[in-house]
C-alpha cells in the first residue's frame, strides 16, 4: 500500500494496563459494602468489559479493530481496521504524544464520529514507533 504504513500488532502494554485497571475495579467492588447480587452483577460487567476491551483493543482480534496506519499526504492520515474499511481524515489537536504513548485521534471526512487509536510503543515493529512519534512532535512544534 504505502511505504510508511504502520502495521500494528497486539499490544502486551495495553493488556496488561486493562487487567490492572479492572483488577482495580474488582478489588474496590469487592471492598465496599454492597449487598451480594450487587457485588455479582458489578463483577460480571467487570468481567465482561475486561473480554472485550481485550478482544477488540489489546489483542486486535475484532473486525472493527484498527491494524493499519498511515499518512497519505501532509494533512491526511488514514486507519484501516481488519475488515479493510479504511477512515480517511485529519488529526485532531488533542492528539497525545510521549516516550511509550502515542493516542491519534482522527477527524474522518465521511462521518462526524472522530476515531481514536491508542498505541504503546510494543504495537508495532522495529523503529516505526520512534519514526511516527517524531513525525508528529515535529508536526506539532515540540509539543
Amino acid at each position: 500500500m504505502q511505504s510508511n504504513q504502520l502495521d500494528i500488532k497486539p499490544s502486551r502494554y495495553y493488556a496488561l494496563l486493562l487487567l490492572l485497571v479492572f483488577g482495580v475495579a474488582l478489588l474496590a467492588v469487592s471492598a465496599a459494602s454492597l449487598h451480594g447480587l450487587i457485588i455479582v452483577l458489578v463483577t460480571i460487567g467487570c468481567v465482561g468489559g475486561l473480554t472485550y476491551s481485550l478482544y477488540r483493543y489489546a489483542f486486535k482480534l475484532s473486525a472493527h479493530s484498527i491494524v493499519k496506519l498511515w499518512q497519505e499526504d501532509e494533512e491526511h492520515w488514514q486507519m484501516m481496521d481488519r475488515r479493510g474499511h479504511t477512515y480517511k481524515g485529519r488529526l485532531s489537536n488533542d492528539t497525545y504524544v510521549s516516550t511509550h504513548l502515542i493516542i491519534l485521534s482522527l477527524h474522518p471526512m465521511e462521518t462526524k464520529r472522530q476515531r481514536t487509536l491508542v498505541l504503546f510503543s510494543d504495537a508495532v515493529y522495529g523503529d516505526d514507533f520512534r519514526h511516527l512519534r517524531t513525525l508528529l512532535l515535529s508536526k506539532r512544534g515540540g509539543r
